[in-house]
């Protein structure tokens, strides 16, 4: 009997397995025809609280990523008895990692029609804040390949980052690293493996990864261990491509590439579009142009996101900036956890939700005590944070505070004082206005 996945489509067999899950070819009950892709994912990955806890809202969210050279998120759940799964359309065609087996090296023009399929994609991931994270040629389907059809689509989108949702989680605020570093050694860019923050320039050093492959037909950092690959992607310069015997190509090519694989993002082209335009005017060629997709509307440019107020009638409602990467301002948060004697209740992609004066069980027999001074009256603090622009080191944060005991305290002037004093003390921990 086949396999059945989210209790509605049955399986047609095992595809293979990547570094996030197995896959499978499905068809839904009763549509036989009918073809889908269904990603289990694996269990060491399923297992991380961060991924369990914003897993359905962040499909939502993926959900609406619709683009005709991205491969579409169909349905998903994380209740199945297998895992985390995830359904999308299914894509005939032959992935790039075979494609280069087939072919070694693309010429040039062949590359830049291929980039600006891949960039048109990313461009319209990227004004959503989603950032891949995981750009490889075996997530680059290619459609029509060898005719003059040909097309691109990019798959795999199931886990990636909301780059405008900073998460600050129970293990970075207690010291820890950052997260698990997720991603294939070959295109992982350097931030990723730093613990930096990333945006999506991320995607844009592993594009320059697959155009170095592309154009000279071997990776940027020729080492067979891990560990030396990882550490070249750090500080290793990649080699020329005179040095490894590639003459046809523009130096103006070579250049793009090269920048593209700097070690640090404000390096790189600040956006897939902008990558375009580099390699249409190296190559005379506007590839952007020569692939935009019909009847879909031109992806406006990048602008800083406005952060919508909060009214909440039931909170006292603040709102702060801090201007600080998120590697300082999880310290920031963290010692102000600590001096203020503060616990938190939750924690996910872009919320931190805790509590401060959370009363202790009363003794049996004892009457509950309510406290009178302002130090010792529960309060519960929302965190609602938002990045407006993921490439720079503003932080937009919304914070919301409740009594998650006894709502008349809303009333109590005591209780509204502390509010006030806990949010000017955290204004002065984050160095915010």
């Amino acid at each position: 009997m086949a396999d059945v996945f989210l209790g509605r489509y049955s399986s047609l067999g095992f595809l293979g397995q990547g570094s996030m899950g197995q896959v499978f070819l499905a068809h839904p009950f009763g549509v036989p025809d009918r073809k889908v892709v269904v990603k289990v994912m694996h269990t060491h990955i399923a297992a991380d609280p961060a991924v369990r806890q914003s897993f359905e809202r962040e499909i939502q969210s993926l959900s609406r990523l619709r683009h005709p050279y991205i491969v579409q998120l169909l349905d998903s759940s994380a209740r199945d008895p297998r895992g985390l799964c995830l359904v999308m359309e299914y894509i005939p065609g032959v992935t790039l990692d075979v494609r280069l087996t087939q072919c070694a090296r693309f010429a040039v023009g062949h590359v830049g029609l291929l980039l600006g399929y891949l960039c048109h994609a990313l461009e319209a991931a990227h004004s959503l804040g989603i950032v891949h994270r995981d750009l490889k040629p075996a997530n680059l389907m290619i459609v029509a390949a060898g005719t003059l059809d040909e097309s691109l689509r990019v798959m795999d989108f199931g886990l990636a980052q909301f780059a405008n949702r900073p998460h600050f989680s129970l293990e970075r605020l207690a010291g820890g690293k950052h997260s698990t570093v997720q991603g294939t050694p070959n295109y992982m860019c350097p931030e990723q493996l730093r613990g930096d923050e990333i945006d999506s320039r991320a995607d844009l050093y592993c594009v320059g990864v697959m155009l170095f492959e592309m154009l000279t037909g071997q990776l940027p950092f020729q080492h067979d261990e891990v560990g030396r690959v990882l550490r070249a992607h750090l500080s290793e310069r990649p080699s020329s491509f005179a040095a490894i015997g590639i003459r046809d190509v523009a130096p103006a090519v070579e250049q793009i590439v090269q920048q593209t694989l700097s070690k640090y993002a404000v390096e790189r082209p600040a956006t897939a579009r902008e990558l375009a335009r580099l390699y249409s005017n190296a190559i005379g060629l506007d590839i952007w142009e020569a692939t935009q997709p019909e009847g879909v509307p031109e992806v406006a440019e990048p602008v800083p996101k406005k952060v919508a107020p909060v009214e909440d009638r039931h909170a006292i409602v603040r709102h702060l900036d801090a201007w600080m990467p998120e590697r300082i301002a999880v310290v920031k948060l963290r010692g102000f956890l600590e001096d203020m004697g503060a616990k938190v209740v939750e924690s996910e992609p872009g919320l931190l939700r805790i509590r401060l004066g959370e009363p202790e069980k009363p003794e049996r027999g004892r009457a509950k005590v309510r406290p009178d001074a302002p130090t010792d009256l529960p309060v519960e603090m929302e965190l609602r944070m938002e990045k407006p622009d993921p490439r720079d080191n503003r932080l937009a944060i919304t914070v919301l505070f409740r009594p998650f005991t006894d709502p008349w305290l809303l009333q109590a002037p005591n209780w509204r004082k502390r509010c006030e004093i806990l949010y000017k003390d955290l204004q002065s921990y984050l160095m915010a206005r």
